[in-house]
């Protein structure tokens, strides 16, 4: 079972870990996507930290327009 909460914004959360390549774990706050596609984003900081190489990059516009 997967336990989580739900933070400031109202989105529900769980704690998740994740690797660099070669690297120590680091725990990073997640939301959960209802329409989960597959896909793990990170913020482009979390990217750099972990010295991760991009799959793939590109633009969206979210459903409040941002």
């Amino acid at each position: 079972m997967i336990e989580g909460g739900v933070n400031a914004d109202l989105e529900a959360t769980i704690a998740l870990s994740v690797r660099a390549p070669g690297g120590a774990p680091l725990t990073i706050e997640a939301v959960i996507d209802t329409g989960f596609n597959g896909f793990l984003t990170l913020p482009p900081s979390r990217v750099g930290e972990l010295a991760l190489r991009y799959r793939t990059t590109g633009t969206t516009i979210l459903a409040n327009g941002a």
